[in-house]
């Protein structure tokens, strides 16, 4: 992990158990693929590696951080560079599709507040940086994620329950985010 992934506490000197792994990269075992599955479509650029992990933690399996393997990982370069608004956009949306998939009744008293004060301060930070289109692309991302269907069930969440493939547009990240230019 180049830079200890923008941590500033040390790496330990042994491998570690984790309860989330970065999909920057990945080794995994036949096994783990098989009993797992593949990483959930429906999370087109972001919280991917959220999601896998917590079902890869929920089946039984082990994660571990091995500190001596190392990365360069140019962050965000898929979305537009870190910060920029396709990046903001696609991680507001995958946080809601997160949180809507695995946050269950009770959970939601806590997660919500959470997740908007998250959200607010975001939006501070961005606006105090003069990245306002960046802060529309977010609140874009969120407003969509919310709007989205979301399966809970299985890791390829492409098909709606019947089968089909006819997810509504806005689940369908192939255009560009607001703000961002082809």
């Amino acid at each position: 992990m180049t830079n200890n992934h923008g941590r500033a506490q040390p790496l330990p000197p042994a491998p570690v158990d984790k309860d989330l792994l970065t999909s920057c990269a990945l080794l995994f075992s036949r096994a783990a693929l098989l009993d797992i599955g593949l990483f959930d479509e429906q999370f087109f650029l972001y919280y991917e590696d959220n999601d896998w992990s917590l079902r890869a933690c929920q089946r039984g399996w082990r994660l571990r951080l091995a500190p001596t393997a190392w990365l360069w990982h140019k962050e965000s370069q898929s979305s537009g560079g870190l910060g920029s608004t396709g990046e903001r956009y696609h991680m507001g949306k995958a946080s809601v599709q997160f949180f809507r998939k695995h946050v269950r009744g009770t959970q939601w008293l806590t997660v919500f507040p959470y997740r908007l004060g998250s959200a607010f301060k975001t939006t501070l930070r961005l606006a105090q940086q003069g990245r306002l289109v960046a802060a529309r692309a977010y609140w874009r991302g969120l407003w969509d994620g919310l709007r989205c269907q979301v399966r809970t069930e299985g890791s390829n969440c492409g098909a709606n329950d019947d089968g089909s493939n006819n997810m509504p547009h806005v689940c369908l990240s192939t255009g560009n985010p607001p703000g961002r230019s082809p």
